[in-house]
């Protein structure tokens, strides 16, 4: 839950300064989305789905809207961060405190037993 809400809240801050500063329909638009995407994953609906779409978008707003002179920027370090706690949460998932997790119930992964533990006998069942 506090990677969802870091991630949330720090591309939800992002879009809100590039909304003050631009007045582009394009920038306009990819903010929108930005916000969407960071509102679905704070609230943990759709996360891995919302967490994809940010970490790319954020990495093609980055070659897209960034100055060239910034490629390795600070600017190019924190999209690098923000990319990879997107794809970080992707690979984790809501977490028990989303919504994802009240739609959908816990996960539990079951780890079957080893075939090379079971008898010869057991073997010869199958």
């Amino acid at each position: 839950m506090l990677l969802r809400a870091a991630l949330g809240a720090i591309v939800l801050y992002q879009a809100g300064i590039d909304l003050s500063v631009g007045s582009n329909a394009t920038l306009e638009s990819w903010i929108g989305v930005f916000a969407g995407s960071a509102i679905l994953l704070i609230l943990g609906l759709l996360t891995p789905c919302a967490a994809a779409v940010l970490g790319v978008l954020v990495i093609v707003a980055h070659f897209f809207f960034s100055p060239a002179s910034c490629s390795l920027s600070a600017s190019a370090l924190c999209t690098a961060l923000t990319a990879a706690m997107a794809a970080a949460i992707v690979i984790l998932g809501p977490g028990a405190l989303s919504v994802d997790a009240r739609l959908f119930g816990l996960r539990e992964i079951i780890i079957p037993t080893a075939h090379a533990k079971r008898s010869p006998d057991q073997r010869s069942e199958r």
